[in-house]
């Protein structure tokens, strides 16, 4: 079987890198560590220039490392990557002060080649650590030979860091600020202010990449990639040349601004000049004020957008700039709104309408260009709860709590012909609001209680489905009745969450091939429903429950 670690020039089948002949394999380009050398120049440099390991001074490399290929990173051989082959434990426990140093752990600390620093640690390392300095940190070790600290992690670390302690008073404090460790090496790292890892991907430990992709920062142009070591390029105007990476707008501890925005974060014309000729020309001539990029410009991907926004249409609603660099709309209010949402505006004549529409107040549940909610809905318009008391709305609903996303199944927002805007198809039990057929009074918590489960509670009244259930083929999912039907209420005919056809696309994902597609008289009126004037549909021909 392969190896799992192939050397590059073996991987290439470039031979002659390391032998002069395929005749005499023996015979190499150079003799010990020179030939390792040929091709890893910066360890070479580093040899002549810093402290070095023994076994790279004796031209000892194949002592550690495999020529060809192995099943250990870096190729290390099974020697290799146990230090203690050569190391005593007992000689180690001692120059650790009594501490016992876990088997594998060597190069948390040392590096295995070279250091400028003695005992070959890693350079950049706590002063504390480097000086020898552990009992600023540490007590004497316990019997067990494990480490002692001596206080809790963050309060030991504030003995020193205090200017960091008071960042903890700040508004918005970072979920892990109390966890040094989390993010930052107590003794060495490679990286800079001792961070685990390289600093995106300590954000990537929570924040993940997956949510990032959503996130405005890599589609920027001046992104540093940090975890593929893409073209280093540098935030604009920053002197120390630092990579343009998530501390460029967040502060890594705490902060008084939303998100934990530091200076440069809070305020986007930091980078962006607002006065500069390609901004305006970027927003259709309009002077953009500093404080409003948000409104339009997500942290996150957002999950609902204005189509005429996302088009970069902005005249359907806005008008030409004025002198002033002002933004006019081509109506006001609610007016603009129905220009494009007349079925919105048919609300009003509803019997029952929502007062918010009624009175042309869009805004107070919709963004106007993009949302991180469906249907561009604002923090308010997402949670009824905001202007209706959750306390006061469990008394209408029979003692049970009603979750917040959960209004718009039974509610329409914006106008109905039934009272308490519920949708105009629904349970008959619901319209006569009794309840007890099918529940039973709440539980303590507040949660639903049925008289019956599953398809028992339907099959209560629905005897005739009970009948085709006896059929020779019956629909893999008719007994669960929830599967196509909405329990309560619905825009749609026989409590369908979606229009027929839609429903039985989500399991029958092949439906495109079926001949249905072609058929004559696809969306002609199916003459056997000709008085209800339906359309060929699936159940023209299938029945939803089961056939013999």
């Amino acid at each position: 079987m392969q190896d799992k670690y192939i050397h590059k020039p073996v991987k290439e089948q470039n031979c002659s890198s390391c032998h002069r002949s395929v005749k005499t394999p023996k015979e190499l380009t150079a003799q010990g560590n020179q030939l390792c050398f040929t091709c890893h120049k910066s360890l070479a440099k580093e040899v002549k220039e810093k402290k070095v390991h023994s076994l790279l001074q004796g031209a000892e490399c194949l002592t550690c490392h495999q020529v060809h290929s192995g099943n250990n990173p870096s190729l290390l051989n099974d020697f290799g990557k146990d230090c203690t082959n050569c190391h005593d434990p007992n000689d180690t426990k001692k120059a650790h002060f009594g501490i016992f140093v876990k088997k594998g752990t060597c190069l948390s600390c040392h590096q295995a080649h070279t250091s400028s620093v003695g005992k070959l640690l890693i350079e950049t390392g706590h002063p504390m650590f480097l000086e020898g300095g552990c009992d600023a940190c540490h007590t004497a070790t316990g019997a067990d030979g494990k480490s002692k600290l001596n206080a809790k992690s963050e309060k030991l670390c504030f003995t020193c860091h205090a200017d960091t302690e008071e960042l903890g008073k700040k508004k918005v404090v970072h979920a892990v600020f109390s966890d040094c460790t989390f993010c930052h090496s107590g003794h060495v790292s490679k990286e800079k202010k001792l961070l685990l890892k390289k600093m995106n991907n300590i954000c990537y430990e929570c924040h993940l990449p997956e949510t990032f992709k959503e996130h405005p920062v890599p589609k920027h142009p001046v992104y540093f990639d940090e975890s593929t070591q893409k073209k280093k390029l540098t935030l604009q105007g920053d002197p120390s040349g630092r990579a343009f990476n998530c501390l460029s707008c967040h502060s890594a501890h705490a902060s008084d601004n939303q998100k934990m925005f530091n200076d440069t974060g809070k305020d986007c014309t930091n980078c962006h000049k607002v006065e500069e000729k390609k901004i305006t020309q970027a927003h259709a001539g309009i002077f953009v004020s500093r404080d409003k990029c948000f409104n339009c410009h997500n942290l996150r991907k957002p999950a609902s957008a204005h189509p005429d926004f996302a088009n970069k249409n902005c005249f359907a609603c806005h008008s030409a700039k004025t002198k002033e660099g002002k933004i006019e709309l081509v109506k006001t209010g609610k007016e603009l709104c129905y220009l494009c949402h007349p079925a919105i505006k048919e609300s009003l004549d509803k019997k029952y309408p929502h007062g918010i529409v009624k009175d042309g107040e869009c805004n107070t549940c919709h963004e106007v260009h993009s949302s991180l909610e469906r249907s561009l809905l604002n923090a308010t318009g997402n949670d009824c709860g905001t202007c209706h008391d959750p306390t006061d709305l469990k008394k209408p609903h029979f003692g049970i709590i009603a979750k917040k996303e959960s209004c718009t199944k039974c509610h329409n927002p914006h106008g109905s012909d039934k009272e308490k805007l519920l949708l105009t198809k629904g349970h008959p039990f619901i319209y006569d609001k009794t309840c007890d057929p099918c529940h039973q009074s709440s539980s303590a918590e507040g949660k639903v209680l049925l008289v019956a489960e599953g398809e028992k509670l339907c099959l209560m009244c629905h005897g005739d489905i009970e009948e085709v259930l006896k059929k020779k083929f019956v629909h893999r999912v008719a007994k669960e009745c929830t599967s196509c039907h909405l329990a309560h209420l619905s825009n749609f005919s026989k409590l369908l969450p979606k229009s027929g056809e839609r429903l039985c696309y989500d399991c029958h994902s092949t439906v495109g091939e079926h001949p249905i597609r072609g058929h004559p008289i696809r969306g002609v009126i199916d003459l056997r429903f000709s008085k209800e004037k339906k359309p060929l549909t699936c159940i023209s021909c299938h029945n939803p429950h089961g056939a013999d």
